[in-house]
């Protein structure tokens, strides 16, 4: 989906409002993305099902939660 929306990997760890996080497992797997809306926070959806809610969290509580997995950032880039 991400190329789809024309997201590409970012090489630096500056975000910017819009960007998406993705971790990956050991075989390249993604196992959880998140949505940075900026200022340190993020749009996230704990689990599968309607029932799992969405919250907003910040940089430190979602990143521990995930930091057993390889951390990837993307951009959408509309035009070259």
């Amino acid at each position: 989906m991400l190329t789809q929306y024309h997201y590409e990997e970012l090489l630096d760890e500056e975000l910017q409002q819009g960007d998406v996080i993705i971790w990956k497992d050991d075989n390249d797997i993604i196992q959880h993305a998140a949505y940075y809306i900026g200022e340190g926070l993020y749009f996230n959806k704990h689990g599968q099902t309607m029932f799992n809610p969405w919250k907003i969290l910040s940089e430190a509580d979602l990143y521990k939660e995930w930091e057993h997995l390889r951390r990837m950032n993307y951009r959408q880039v509309l035009e070259k």
